[in-house]
């Protein structure tokens, strides 16, 4: 067996992320975004621009992940709910959705990507406990909300394929005797109903699980807290390639730069309690 690529990442913005999450490429901009969870931060980054040049938003709640509307502002899921954020004003708009929709105490939203019909599906996450009590949402285009797992401890490695449906992790789901924490799944069945009722075990990874993004040929990159790496996993499951970090707590990718061809990487500064029980 021919032995796996391995690539060297190097730094981009020294942030000072807390608990960096999320980098999303705002092509309108040309800017390389991500959120800082513990800093309660949303971050701007000109990757051709001089050292130094990031910006930073100053958010009243923890944000666990974002996307780009088609208006050209921001959609954040923040630590109890979903709101605009427009980055020209700094202003932030709440979304209330008509049904009585709460997020369950002692949890948080997580982790989030849009899916191939244009709708944020976003996980949750205990934060005090063990007991799997957090959900994953949908918000609709006509910003409703719906349930679409129960029973989640702390989702993870949400994205999305038109062919294959929905990846996720979260280290309480099991299906018979196949799983362990560090499995990533998928769901085949959202592809054609927009459901998870059919989870199949994609790989189980040698680390932690974080955040996931998928390539044009199908392959799922997949970022290890605690393991300083990205891990490029083929439709089948086997390893491609890794792209290690010089940093211990790696957490999400993103594809971005003028031809989609720059990897980005975010990372944490030190674990939080919740973490290094996740990770035990």
């Amino acid at each position: 067996m021919d032995p796996v690529p391995e690539f060297q990442a190097e730094l981009c913005a020294a942030a000072g992320n807390k608990l960096g999450e999320c980098p999303l490429w705002d092509d309108a901009r040309q800017l390389i975004c991500w959120i800082d969870i513990q800093g309660k931060r949303l971050l701007q980054h000109d990757p051709l621009g001089p050292p130094g040049n990031s910006r930073s938003f100053d958010l009243p709640k923890r944000p666990g992940s974002f996307c780009l509307t088609e208006a050209g502002d921001y959609l954040l899921a923040l630590e109890d709910g979903f709101c605009f954020f427009d980055p020209s004003t700094g202003e932030l708009r709440p979304i209330l959705p008509d049904q009585d929709w709460r997020v369950p105490p002692s949890t948080r939203l997580n982790d989030g990507r849009v899916d191939c019909g244009g709708r944020f599906v976003a996980a949750g996450c205990v934060e005090k406990g063990e007991e799997p009590r957090a959900q994953v949402y949908r918000l609709n285009s006509d910003l409703s909300v719906e349930t679409l797992l129960d029973n989640v401890r702390c989702g993870n490695s949400i994205c999305f394929s038109e062919e294959r449906g929905m990846f996720f992790a979260d280290p309480a789901l099991r299906v018979e005797d196949a799983g362990t924490a560090s499995s990533i799944w998928q769901f085949p069945d959202y592809a054609t109903t927009g459901r998870c009722a059919c989870p199949q075990l994609f790989v189980d990874a040698e680390n932690r699980p974080d955040g996931s993004v998928l390539d044009a040929e199908g392959c799922l990159w997949n970022a290890e807290f605690g393991a300083g790496r990205v891990v490029r996993y083929r439709p089948d499951g086997s390893v491609s390639m890794v792209v290690r970090v010089p940093v211990r707590f790696t957490t999400c990718a993103a594809f971005g730069g003028k031809d989609m061809q720059t990897m980005y990487i975010t990372d944490a500064s030190v674990p939080t309690l919740d973490d290094q029980r996740a990770s035990s």
